[in-house]
């Protein structure tokens, strides 16, 4: 997939979430979680393991335990001079957080297309699938903060695939809840 094509089918994954998003509602709140991780990826060459780090916000709509919405980041993996790049997710994201009184657990699923920088190769892009698991704990009303791990797919036509697993610490923020009248 060339970086056009996964540019465009961003812009549709985003087209799609931001139209179904309840944004006429003056009491709309999103759900929202801030990611950073440690990444590590199998190295392609005989100089061992690519790793780096990266940042991720997800933006949610919840109904009960489903959120639905998109993710986007900032990745970037160090190794080998074939394999380092950065890298822009843009997907679709969906949720299922179970949470109890002062806990919960979520279960993320993403899918969309990427934008890449490859080091002596220059632009690509691709399709990217991730997911993630996370057990979080609340630190107030509204917000959490969490640790797990979360695996990041890269397919692109041109370059192969590529999976990397981050260990991850996790700040979710949700709206408080209503107790009613």
């Amino acid at each position: 997939m060339s970086a056009r094509s996964a540019a465009t089918v961003g812009l549709v994954v985003l087209a799609e979430v931001l139209g179904e998003a309840p944004t006429a509602r003056a009491d709309f709140e999103p759900t929202g979680a801030l990611t950073s991780g440690f990444l590590l990826g199998a190295g392609g060459s005989a100089e061992g393991r690519a790793y780096g780090g990266g940042l991720g916000v997800d933006l949610w709509h919840s109904f009960g335990v489903l959120r639905t919405g998109f993710y986007t980041g900032l990745q970037w993996v160090r190794g080998a001079q074939e394999d380092a790049l950065a890298f822009t997710p843009l997907a679709a994201s969906l949720a299922v957080a179970l949470e109890a009184e002062r806990a919960s657990f979520e279960i993320r699923l993403r899918g969309g297309g990427y934008g890449a920088a490859l080091h002596r190769v220059g632009l690509s892009g691709g399709l990217y699938l991730g997911t993630g698991v996370f057990l979080d704990v609340r630190v107030s009303d509204r917000t959490s903060l969490g640790l797990g791990g979360e695996l990041h797919l890269l397919v692109s036509s041109e370059h192969g695939s590529r999976s990397l697993f981050s260990p991850s610490i996790t700040l979710v923020y949700r709206p408080q809840a209503d107790d009613g009248p």
